[in-house]
């Protein structure tokens, strides 16, 4: 089971901000534990958190949800701990990055 996110105890690094071209809203693509992920977010005016994927460039072991992932495109699977926690996390982005949205 997955714990309640505390967004302090994450570090989040390289955060790159884009708007989606095959839906209303933004992809955000960032860092955590030198590990990429990628949140998308429909509705840019009122922000609805959508999935949250692993994009490795390497297989590897999430660091937060335990899942063995492979590369990309093939490991483009959700990550259940940052899935389940995922109003924490955009709300830390519309806090830290509020020109984007």
């Amino acid at each position: 089971m997955c714990k309640v996110l505390q967004i302090e105890d994450l570090t989040i690094q390289n955060v790159s901000i884009m708007n989606a071209a095959e839906f209303t809203g933004v992809h955000i693509h960032f860092l955590v534990n030198n590990q990429r992920f990628q949140f998308l977010v429909g509705n840019s005016q009122s922000p609805i958190p959508l999935g949250i994927k692993h994009t490795f460039s390497k297989k590897d072991t999430c660091s937060l949800c335990n899942k063995k992932i492979n590369a990309v495109p093939v490991g483009q699977q959700l990550c259940f701990y940052l899935q389940k926690n995922r109003q924490a996390l955009l709300d830390f982005f519309l806090k830290n990055y509020p020109s984007h949205f």
